[in-house]
């Protein structure tokens, strides 16, 4: 069943060595056309919103996004869940990985940083599924990110600075 949820998630949006977005949602797509449903800001200033995104999956309970700020396009997707164990997360993110190392037509590597998990680059996009234990619980992380936006990101928040 969780194989077959998975599948339905990858297949609706992602195709063969590109990563157009995850959950339904598209790199690009303007704020405007997808589901908020809250907002907050990072300790550097960066606006997160929590979003209802079209695809859903059964343990991610928290999705969000990052878009540029002043053409408001999304740049970074995230998913967020927690699972009872750790060696839930694991096997969450081994079947996570070979669906995404299938979909994306690109090996899965074993990420530059400290944590239970995999990444996948195709093109200037690429993508993260990881665990990590966040006080004593067990989350499963997916993370999605369009390496052009976001420096377009970066060019439009220097602007920003600028025009204060």
């Amino acid at each position: 069943m969780l194989v077959l949820l998975i599948t339905l998630f990858f297949s609706l949006s992602v195709f063969s060595q590109h990563i157009p977005g995850a959950f339904g949602i598209d790199f690009g797509t303007h704020i405007k056309d997808i589901d908020v449903v809250d907002e907050s800001k990072t300790s550097g200033g960066t606006v997160v919103y929590i979003v209802l995104p079209p695809h859903r999956v059964p343990f991610v309970k928290t999705y969000a996004v990052e878009t540029t700020p002043r053409s408001k396009k999304v740049y970074a997707i995230w998913g967020r869940g927690e699972v009872s164990s750790k060696e839930e997360c694991v096997q969450l993110v081994e079947d996570v990985a070979k669906r995404m190392e299938k979909e994306f037509g690109v090996k899965k590597k074993k990420p530059p940083f400290k944590a239970i998990g995999y990444y996948f680059v195709a093109g200037n996009r690429f993508a993260i599924v990881k665990c990590l234990n966040d006080n004593g619980a067990w989350n499963i992380y997916l993370q999605f990110y369009d390496g052009e936006l976001e420096e377009l990101a970066k060019r439009e928040q220097q602007e920003l600075n600028k025009d204060r």
